[in-house]
């Protein structure tokens, strides 16, 4: 049976990258290690209903996700959309100039 091979060049590049912010949609959980020990998990569609509030301004979301007994906060991404988009992006912005005939 034959071995599939991943391509790892997108994971190498995704490796070196620092990102400051994150949009929204590429986050799938929220972790918030509380220094009790506990750790909160609030899910993507946590995240849509709190962004979705009548209230929901970025000051509002930020007062009601810190809490002073909040050690870390961590988050899980959607890599695969990630890498989707990217590619997308890249084969609409450069697709012309590297056209297979």
């Amino acid at each position: 049976m034959p071995i599939e091979r991943k391509d790892r060049s997108f994971d190498l590049i995704f490796d070196q990258v620092t990102m400051d912010q994150v949009p929204a949609d590429y986050i799938d959980e929220v972790h918030l290690h509380m220094l009790s020990g506990e750790v909160v998990t609030l899910t993507k569609e946590d995240l849509l209903l709190l962004r979705n509030s009548p209230d929901a301004t970025s000051e509002n979301l930020i007062s009601t996700l810190i809490r002073d007994d909040m050690s870390e906060i961590s988050l899980k991404l959607d890599y695969e959309a990630i890498k989707s988009d990217v590619l997308s992006g890249v084969t609409n912005f450069l697709g012309k100039y590297f056209n297979d005939k």
